[in-house]
């Protein structure tokens, strides 16, 4: 037998814009339109909440995958609810017995990670189980479990990457980047528990952690360094965010001046008026909003134009090939002029090789920040280095003439 695990995509936002009345009736519409697609060869039970469950006796896995296309062919077309035309996809997570599970149980839990794997490969599709799955879905299911305690058990790091002045060599930001060691899987790394902790709405807390911290480190380091943190989406739509970053300005006595917001394009593609409020009131405090990752992928002029950034960092995809890739070259050089006319400061990512640093400085960047120049360091050893007055290992020829009046 085959069960089909399914779940409406994005539901939610339906729900919490256009009410739970229209919510319940998409949910009756779509479990005609799942009965309809069966035609008589299985049975469907609503689960719960926006979930559907599908159980086909005698299925074998090729006849299931055929119901599932079915299934999905009948979400092509848009639903007429209460009013409202809705386009709207499904995901579905298949598990056939006995090869997937030896009882409903079994079978039940492996459709579920099948589901979890079609959301999280970009959802609208239909997955089948495979064992391979189960173990990727437990260190995710240990490392979200993990992350609910992480913060309690001091399991969390900061550290800092410096930032340096491409002119002087001093430094003039730290970066604070998350670090997590997991008492059993050891190091995770960002791009793994980042994404986990908005999934399971830890961002926020690990969020407000963080920039407690970093601010709190910042507070003992010169006068003249700024600490930059990072600043999930997820953690903006809250609207919590001025009042948390006053309160803990006022907590640590961290000068709002030397606090950099790092956000990402993303952030603006649903073009939120909300969001954009939210940061202009932060400019207001007198920190700083840097765009990060600048280059990737929906980036737009338009952004530049609408926010009044203070920094521009260019991602280091741009800096990796900067040597033999003409375009990146005339990239790097356009997004250079085009900060110093708008009077934005520039950071180049990913610097490793002193060749990436000198076409940086040749393109007339402020700033850069890579591993050639400093790897991140622990909170202590960073304070150390600033306390020492430690400047850019990497000597250079002074930049050319035109870097230096746009740095003017």
């Amino acid at each position: 037998m085959a069960i089909l695990w399914m779940d409406l995509d994005r539901f939610k936002e339906i729900n919490d814009t256009l009410g739970h009345m229209v919510g319940d009736h998409l949910l009756c519409a779509t479990s005609e339109k799942l009965a309809e697609a069966l035609d008589g060869r299985g049975y469907v039970a609503r689960f719960g909440g926006d979930e559907f469950v599908m159980i086909c006796p005698d299925a074998s896995r090729e006849a299931a995958r055929a119901i599932a296309a079915d299934v999905m062919e009948h979400f092509q077309h848009s639903f007429e609810v209460s009013g409202h035309n809705l386009s709207i996809t499904a995901s579905i997570g298949i598990a056939v017995g006995p090869q997937d599970g030896r009882d409903m149980d079994e079978l039940m839990k492996h459709a579920d990670v099948a589901l979890y794997e079609a959301k999280r490969d970009g959802r609208n599709r239909a997955v089948s189980f495979t064992w391979a799955m189960k173990e990727v879905f437990n260190r995710i299911h240990e490392v979200e479990n993990g992350l609910r305690n992480a913060i309690e058990n001091g399991e969390l790091a900061l550290h800092y990457q410096p930032i340096f002045d491409l002119a002087t060599g001093r430094i003039v930001t730290c970066e604070a980047l998350m670090r997590w060691e997991h008492p059993r899987l050891g190091r995770v790394p960002p791009s793994e528990f980042i994404p986990a902790a908005e999934r399971i709405g830890m961002i926020e807390p690990i969020s407000v952690w963080a920039l407690h911290e970093a601010c709190s480190a910042a507070a003992s380091w010169p006068a003249d360094v700024r600490v930059a943190v990072n600043i999930s989406p997820a953690s903006l739509t809250s609207g919590e965010l001025p009042r948390t970053v006053i309160a803990t300005l006022l907590e640590t006595g961290l000068p709002a001046r030397r606090l950099e917001l790092e956000v990402t394009e993303s952030l603006f593609l649903e073009n939120n008026r909300h969001t954009s409020q939210m940061l202009r009131e932060l400019q207001l405090i007198g920190l700083k909003l840097v765009l990060d990752d600048f280059g990737t992928g929906y980036s737009s002029l338009s952004y530049l134009r609408s926010y009044s950034f203070d920094t521009i960092k260019v991602d280091q995809s741009f800096m990796a090939a900067i040597g033999s890739s003409r375009e990146d070259q005339a990239i790097i050089q356009a997004v250079g002029q085009i900060a110093s006319t708008l009077d934005m400061e520039t950071v180049a990512e990913g610097i490793e090789t002193e060749d990436q640093l000198r076409h940086a400085r040749e393109a007339g960047f402020n700033s850069g920040q890579g591993f050639l120049l400093c790897p991140p360091q622990p909170r202590e050893r960073m304070a150390e280095v600033l306390a020492a007055g430690t400047g850019m290992p990497i000597e250079l020829a002074a930049p050319p003439p035109a870097a230096r009046r746009r740095r003017a």
